[in-house]
């Protein structure tokens, strides 16, 4: 197994979804009633940030797939003011898709929370008003920046190296798995879509306007390399900047985040340059990095413009694409996920090149905390 995972959620694939889209007229208000019963059923729990007293020295680490687990009965005592707080920052969003979103993100942020130190790890009052197989949803503290953590025995630093990311209709969940659990590597992922822009085209008179308003976050280097994207097999010229550009966003997006600081670090201060096995600089991502469905890793430089050391951090892209029906081949890649690992000693250099995959939906998250999980 390789020691980076990544789990992405399609919404657009999820049953749930359809199924309330499909059966209900008032989807808006069936899914309020649809969030509340999860919460009802399950009961949520606001992790502290101070490290658990009865936490192990290392962490339980399983792989992310979803255990049998127990039939969960019919009563459950009803949630307090948490249960409602988390309830309200869900659905204060305009947007039906947002919710489903910030809803995934939630579970899929408290399943790995099991997933790394058990149900038994923190005080079994905390349970007691639950039926046997359900799992409460635990919220993760966040650090003074705003990045979610499993609180360890260091004050803001993370039990497990994990990030997520999203943008509808996915959600990627990055990890590094219990053989990385000594090292001090970081990790950050970023999701984008490649038409994501277009909701916004119409405030814009041409593809270089878009542009021009992201001209400040990318060191001279780059933005050159954005707008010298050239073009290939019948490809149009904007297309190919678009992408250039989101992947190159992505790039930053993953650093940072993966350093915990995501939009507080000027990404003008900061230049990324990325290379293959042959130590070939790629200056054109958009035709190199969308290839290969499994991922393409490369080599990265940081260079900060300030007298910050440069630093070697492991990239990975990962291609992202639409449903397909039948016997169907699936069209260009429609978005990227962007993995970020490190920073990397250079006296002691080992290369994560390699992501194992893996996919999941959010009625098998909602499953598994209900205690309804048949998949193992």
């Amino acid at each position: 197994m390789s020691p980076i995972q990544l789990v992405i959620i399609d919404l657009t694939k999820d049953p749930i979804i359809v199924e309330l889209s499909t059966c209900l007229e008032k989807t808006e208000e069936s899914f309020e009633s649809f969030l509340k019963d999860i919460v009802h059923k399950c009961g949520y729990e606001e992790i502290a940030k101070e490290a658990l007293a009865d936490r192990p020295k290392k962490p339980r680490f399983r792989d992310f797939s979803f255990m049998r687990t127990s039939g969960a009965g019919k009563n459950c005592k009803k949630d307090g003011e948490p249960g409602k707080n988390i309830i309200t920052s869900i659905i204060r969003y305009v947007k039906l898709n947002d919710r489903y979103i910030a809803l995934t993100s939630l579970l899929t942020k408290s399943y790995l929370y099991h997933l790394v130190l058990g149900d038994n790890i923190s005080n079994r009052a905390i349970l007691e008003n639950l039926e046997v197989g359900r799992k409460r949803i635990r919220g993760l503290p966040r650090t003074q920046a705003g990045k979610p953590y499993i609180p360890s025995n260091k004050s803001e630093v993370s039990l497990l190296p994990f990030n997520i990311s999203h943008q509808f209709p996915f959600i990627g969940l990055a990890y590094l798995d219990g053989s990385m659990q000594s090292s001090s590597y970081m990790i950050g992922v970023d999701i984008v879509m490649f038409d994501s822009y277009k909701d916004t085209l119409h405030l814009y008179a041409s593809t270089d306007d878009f542009l021009n308003v992201f001209h400040d976050s990318f060191a001279a280097r780059e933005w050159d390399q954005i707008q010298s994207s050239s073009t290939s097999g019948g490809t149009d010229g904007d297309s190919a900047r678009i992408k250039e550009f989101f992947i190159r966003w992505s790039i930053k997006e993953a650093y940072t985040k993966a350093l915990g600081t995501g939009l507080g670090t000027d990404f003008q201060s900061f230049d990324t340059r990325l290379y293959s096995k042959g130590d070939t600089e790629e200056r054109q991502l958009c035709t190199w990095v969308l290839t290969e469905k499994s991922g393409t890793h490369l080599r990265g430089n940081v260079i900060h413009s300030d007298d910050k050391e440069d630093e070697k951090w492991d990239f990975v892209f990962v291609p992202l694409f639409r449903e397909c029906h039948g016997d169907a081949q699936p069209d260009a890649p429609v978005g990227c996920a962007c993995i970020c690992v490190g920073p990397k000693d250079e006296s002691n250099y080992t290369s994560l090149s390699q992501v194992t995959q893996s996919s999941s939906t959010l009625k098998e998250l909602i499953d598994y905390h209900i205690g309804e999980s048949t998949r193992h």
